[in-house]
């Protein structure tokens, strides 16, 4: 019918409009470059990768230390190691009482 042709034509007509608009903002160009730095971002992704493919896993043991490692650095960068208290090396813990407390 007419009526569905008007609308077909006005939606196709919004939509060049949109079109124009879009390439008003932003040139061929614009988009190239664009291009250019997701395909040097993507080479670096893709290094990295190599990189880290390369890279051993860690043990249980080294894991664990890696992470006592971080916990300290994080303590250290906020302070903290200051405020804790001092574990004696050398000293001997206290034996228990083996006999029943007044």
């Amino acid at each position: 019918s007419k009526q569905n042709e008007a609308q077909v034509l006005q939606a196709m007509k919004v939509g060049k409009d949109a079109l124009q608009k879009m390439h008003e903002q932003t040139s061929v160009e614009d988009v190239l470059d664009l291009m250019d730095e997701i395909k040097e971002q993507a080479e670096v992704e893709r290094e990295i990768s190599g990189i880290l493919q390369g890279v051993p896993e860690l043990s249980v043991e080294d894991e664990a230390a890696v992470e006592a490692e971080l916990a300290a650095l994080f303590l250290e960068d906020n302070g903290i190691v200051d405020q804790l208290p001092e574990v004696p090396q050398t000293q001997p813990l206290p034996v228990a009482p083996t006999t029943p407390l007044p």
